[in-house]
């Protein structure tokens, strides 16, 4: 067998897979394990004659590998039902997103005499971040890898078909894409585009603010049935869609409209009072802005065009918090968490050391800051912890910026920032924004401060989360 080539397509993928799911997965590694016999004639050889090998990428431990590996040889299990469980046993405690058998084709003549018999292959890819929808994603492509591997036929000249070996891993939009569609008609969506042309209706200059629950209601649950000869009038189609709009402004507060299936095609039930937290809901937020929840959680929001995925969206406003690596790195996250409770954008800047002392002072010398005596939401009682949450909400509805230490105490409200401009402003976002990554920026190049002693948290009004870091 070629080793060399069985590392090299390890290698890539892994990159690749790193590339691709980043934000659903922390420091994903990728493996093989792969069973092989080395003899001239692998028909007449026992079950003892084949080896089980690990080829690892650089973010998977070698020796927890290895120690897979080793187990599976000392007991020579011969069955896949067995292998599966074993592994599965030997993976329970790590970070293990994905793992799959795949059996060696036993009939392959060409498998027999190129690569020196049978082999099955272990398909390992460990990372934080487990649920369905990571399971989802790596399934499909490491399914459709395989399709191309072909049994590792491929890997003694892989380099040549590099494109379509590496296509599944490498096409990170049209793995977002079906993982879209996916979730949409799980949820019960059949058009995608009917709902987002819903969200540009307006009815009597009026945006939509309704819900749509997908499911079966018994008749006694609904308020108002729709009813009357001309079925296609209730039909959840494109052709119904000003129809569908005035519907929907009876489905308000804890109204919903019912829309269920039937004879491959939807239809509107009626209006029923229910409570976001039941079933899959759409939640229409004004203008070209739509809600997929699930049992009141949120799965997908789509905005202006742009659908966000919930769990990316969360990983990706914080990935700069990460990078800077504080010690209560949580402790700031909930407070980022409490302030989204507000009704409108709000921001804080976060100092530390000697930036914190002298900022504090200038600002106050000058009348640009409302000082306070230091208050936090952090390590208190849950009685307590919910009272101070509140206070923190009311204190961000005032003009200007918080200023917080890193510990999570605000030392200042109301703050007008300055600065001279040290940055280009992305004129495509307001001036909270601008001000904000001006003034860090300004922090460091104009008064030498470190990068790591400041920080800015922006919250916009539709509940965007900005973080910004000094040259991040």
């Amino acid at each position: 067998m070629h080793n060399d080539k069985i590392q090299g397509f390890v290698t890539e993928f892994e990159k690749y897979l790193m590339d691709s799911f980043a934000e659903l997965a922390d420091e994903i590694g990728f493996s093989f394990i792969i069973r092989n016999s080395f003899k001239k004639y692998p028909w007449l050889v026992g079950k003892e004659d084949y080896e089980w090998k690990g080829y690892c990428g650089e973010k998977t431990d070698t020796n927890w590998l290895n120690k897979i590996s080793g187990m599976l040889n000392m007991e020579q299990l011969d069955s896949e039902k067995k292998i599966n469980a074993k592994i599965a046993e030997a993976v329970k405690q790590e970070e293990v997103l994905f793992f799959c058998l795949e059996n060696g084709k036993k009939d392959s003549e060409i498998n027999s005499r190129i690569c020196g018999g049978k082999k099955d292959i272990i398909w390992l890819v460990t990372g934080r971040r487990k649920g369905e929808k990571i399971w989802f994603l790596l399934e499909e492509v490491i399914e459709k890898t395989k399709e191309q591997l072909n049994d590792l036929i491929f890997l003694s000249y892989w380099e040549d078909i590099e494109e379509t070996l590496f296509h599944a891993v490498k096409s990170k939009e049209e793995i977002r894409e079906r993982y879209i569609e996916r979730i949409c008609s799980n949820a019960g969506i059949r058009d995608r585009e009917l709902i987002s042309l819903i969200s540009a209706r307006k009815y009597e200059k009026r945006e939509t603010y309704s819900r749509i629950y997908f499911g079966e209601v018994p008749e006694k649950g609904i308020e108002l049935s729709f009813d009357g000869k001309d079925f296609d009038m209730w039909k959840f189609l494109k052709g119904n869609l000003r129809f569908i709009r005035k519907m929907l402004e009876m489905a308000k507060g804890n109204k919903v409209l019912i829309v269920r299936n039937t004879d491959g095609y939807q239809v509107m039930q009626g209006i029923a009072s229910m409570e976001p937290e039941k079933g899959k809901q759409i939640v229409f937020g004004g203008y070209l802005k739509w809600t997929l929840m699930d049992q009141g959680k949120e799965v997908l929001r789509y905005e202006e065009g742009n659908y966000h995925l919930m769990s990316e969206e969360k990983t990706e406003e914080y990935k700069k918090l990460e990078d800077l690596q504080l010690e209560n790195e949580e402790d700031i996250k909930n407070i980022i968490e409490s302030l989204k409770k507000q009704a409108h954008g709000t921001s804080v800047v976060f100092l530390d050391g000697e930036a914190l002392e002298s900022e504090l002072k200038r600002l106050e010398k000058n009348r640009r800051i409302c000082r306070i005596r230091p208050v936090s939401i952090m390590n208190a009682a849950k009685a307590e912890r919910e009272r101070l949450e509140e206070l923190i909400v009311c204190i961000s509805e005032i003009d200007g910026a918080l200023i917080a230490d890193y510990k999570g105490n605000i030392h200042a409200i109301g703050a007008i920032l300055d600065g001279e401009s040290v940055i280009e402003a992305d004129l495509s976002r307001g001036a909270r924004y601008n001000s904000l990554k001006n003034y860090i920026n300004w922090l460091v190049k104009k008064k030498k401060y470190n990068r790591d002693q400041s920080f800015a948290i922006v919250l916009s009004e539709d509940g965007g989360v900005d973080i910004e870091v000094s040259g991040i």
